[in-house]
């Protein structure tokens, strides 16, 4: 299935960043390297979300700039030195989806401490359809088909958050059409791949 152009950006940009390795000379790294980095990226996720609970976003976007840099460099090291590996794999999307969980929760603190409860449960419904888009994608790709349907893919949805800790500095109404426009955006691309995974998979037998 062809990708998007976002998603050809990305890949553009993992290429720039395994080209810089290779200019680095290194001919060999430790092979639990690559998951070290994608752990770390916990970390610094953890950290860019204190800055968010407390209404530093200055400081959570620099840091959410470093936890995305460390997303990219994890998957170039191991695709460099021949790392790749399933386990590798599972761990990267787990921590993927941890570390997202952690800007929904982080929001949602942050919007009920300002006395803006309402705008924590517009949190938690995007988050469960966000997650839903990709349970989705798992399962489908689990039955053996791919599946890349929609384009509120996680890259994107990281591209609209990251608007959301820029703009809600200057504008927290602003923010808040803003993360609307996610939920929009979620529940159209889980109707999508709800209904891309009964035709592609309607009656095949496993």
């Amino acid at each position: 299935m062809k990708k998007n152009k976002l998603e050809l950006q990305v890949n553009e940009a993992r290429e720039e960043v395994k080209g810089w390795i290779r200019k680095l000379g290194i001919k060999r790294i430790p092979p639990w390297l690559p998951n070290f980095i994608t752990l770390s990226g916990i970390f610094v996720t953890l950290w860019a979300s204190y800055y968010i609970t407390t209404g530093h976003f200055s400081s959570a976007f620099i840091v959410f700039i470093a936890s995305q840099f460390l997303d990219t460099l994890d998957g170039a090291f191991a695709k460099q030195y021949g790392l790749v590996s399933k386990a590798g794999a599972f761990i990267d999307s787990s921590s993927d989806r941890l570390n997202e969980f952690l800007w929904y929760i982080s929001f949602s603190y942050y919007f009920y401490r300002i006395g803006k409860e309402w705008v924590v449960f517009l949190l938690f419904t995007t988050m469960f359809f966000a997650f839903m888009i990709s349970y989705t994608r798992a399962r489908i790709e689990g039955l053996g088909e791919e599946c890349r349907v929609g384009f509120f893919q996680r890259v994107f949805r990281i591209y609209v958050m990251s608007t959301v800790i820029v703009v809600i500095i200057y504008s927290v109404p602003l923010a808040i059409y803003i993360i609307c426009f996610l939920l929009i955006g979620s529940i159209v691309t889980v109707i999508q791949r709800l209904a891309y995974g009964v035709k592609i998979l309607k009656g095949k037998n496993f």
